[in-house]
């Protein structure tokens, strides 16, 4: 709330932890930022029509990774806050940013840091817990509201050490289908 009211744009990240879903279609019911989700596009038709619709239900803005860049670059009427999924497998190796994570050489998706930079927004990590059947809570722990003056990978590791601590705390609130380790950091790395 307080960087909408000092006109900031924030970018959350976060992971496949806790009820995202359920955070995903109440989230701009919550905020008085326009809410977006970057997200992997689905290859069955069908299968992205009703993602789509269920996250977007109530104003979720709904950007490709594909279109990320052009979204950041386009005008908009009101402070954003944009969620990164941070967990995922990284398409891009070339692109990527290594280290470990939850004791494993892991490659990172790097455009949480990337775009913080670049369109200068804040950094927060968001956190979903359970509290008791069907309830779950939302905190957010501030990463950086200067991402510029961060050294290069600290965002993205800090991001990723609060991931990391909340699926050592709490296991199962974790998907890790998604083949997190299915690529091996090249030589020249």
């Amino acid at each position: 709330e307080p960087f909408f009211k000092a006109g900031k744009s924030v970018i959350i990240a976060g992971g496949h932890y806790g009820n995202w879903e359920m955070f995903a279609v109440a989230f701009p019911l919550n905020i008085h930022h326009l809410a977006v989700s970057v997200y992997k596009k689905l290859s069955d038709p069908w299968f992205e029509k009703v993602m789509r619709n269920s996250r977007s239900r109530y104003g979720m803005l709904m950007v490709p990774t594909s279109e990320t860049k052009s979204f950041f670059q386009k005008p908009v009427d009101r402070p954003t806050a944009t969620i990164f999924g941070m967990d995922q497998s990284p398409s891009r190796i070339d692109r990527s940013h290594w280290m470990t994570f939850l004791g494993r050489d892991t490659a990172v998706i790097f455009g949480t840091e990337k775009y913080a930079k670049e369109f200068d927004q804040v950094v927060v990590f968001g956190r979903i817990m359970k509290k008791s059947r069907g309830h779950f809570r939302v905190n957010f722990e501030l990463i950086t509201a200067e991402p510029s003056q961060m050294p290069h990978g600290s965002i993205v590791e800090r991001a990723m050490e609060l991931l990391e601590k909340d699926i050592r705390q709490e296991p199962e609130w974790w998907l890790w289908t998604h083949r997190r380790w299915k690529h091996r950091r090249p030589e020249d790395t």
